[in-house]
C-alpha cells in the first residue's frame, strides 16, 4: 500500500482492491473515504468507518459479549488401537504370567532349561509335591502356545471341552482356555 501523498498519515489502497468510483450525481450527499471525496449513490447506506484500538484499549460504544463460550463437544480422538493380545498363564491364585518366546519354566524351584536359557523361571507352591523341581516349560512358538515336558516325574497334560492329551517332551499345542495338568497341579492357559 502506498501513502497519500497530500496526508502522510493516509494509506491509499492498492488499484483493484475497492470497487471503482461511480460518476457522481449532482444531488448526492459527499462522503470523505481517503484522500478523494466519493459521491454516495441515492438509496445506497453508507459504509461505517472502523478504526482499530489501540492494544490494550477498549473501543467505546462497542457492545461487549461477556457470556462464556458455549461448552463445544471435545474432539473425538482417534480411536485407540485394539489393545495387542496375548498369552497368559493363570496360575490357581488368579496371577497372570506372560508367556514369551523366551519361555517360562515351571516347577518347585525351577532352573533355566538347556532349551530356554532366557525362560522366566516361575515357582509354585504344590503341596502334594507332584510338581518336579523343573516341570516344563510353555513357550510361544509362532503366535501359539505350546508346553514341553522336561522329563518330570508325573508328567503334563492338556485338558480342554473333556478332551484330555498327555504331553511328552515333543510338546504340544495348547489352545485357548485349555487347562493345564503339571502333576496334579493345574493351570490355565488363556489368550488375553
Amino acid at each position: 500500500m502506498a501513502a497519500d501523498d497530500s496526508n502522510p498519515l493516509l494509506i491509499t489502497p492498492p488499484p483493484g482492491l475497492l470497487p471503482a468510483p461511480k460518476a457522481p450525481a449532482d444531488d448526492s450527499p459527499s462522503t470523505q473515504t481517503s484522500s478523494q471525496t466519493r459521491r454516495i449513490s441515492p438509496g445506497a447506506t453508507p459504509v461505517p468507518a472502523f478504526f482499530p484500538a489501540a492494544p490494550g484499549v477498549v473501543a467505546a460504544n462497542v457492545p461487549v459479549d461477556d457470556t462464556p463460550p458455549a461448552e463445544t463437544a471435545a474432539p473425538v480422538a482417534d480411536a485407540a488401537p485394539p489393545a495387542e493380545k496375548r498369552w497368559v498363564v493363570v496360575l490357581p491364585s488368579g496371577d497372570e504370567h506372560p508367556i514369551t518366546a523366551e519361555g517360562v519354566a515351571f516347577g518347585r524351584n525351577p532352573s533355566a532349561p538347556a532349551g530356554w536359557p532366557q525362560a522366566t523361571l516361575l515357582s509354585v507352591d504344590d503341596v502334594g509335591r507332584s510338581v518336579s523341581k523343573t516341570h516344563a516349560v510353555f513357550a510361544l512358538v509362532d503366535g501359539s502356545v505350546r508346553i514341553f515336558d522336561l522329563a518330570s516325574t508325573n508328567g503334563v497334560a492338556v485338558s480342554r471341552e473333556g478332551a484330555r492329551t498327555a504331553v511328552t517332551i515333543a510338546g504340544a499345542e495348547v489352545p485357548d482356555g485349555s487347562t493345564v495338568e503339571l502333576g496334579s497341579f493345574a493351570v490355565g492357559v488363556r489368550l488375553g
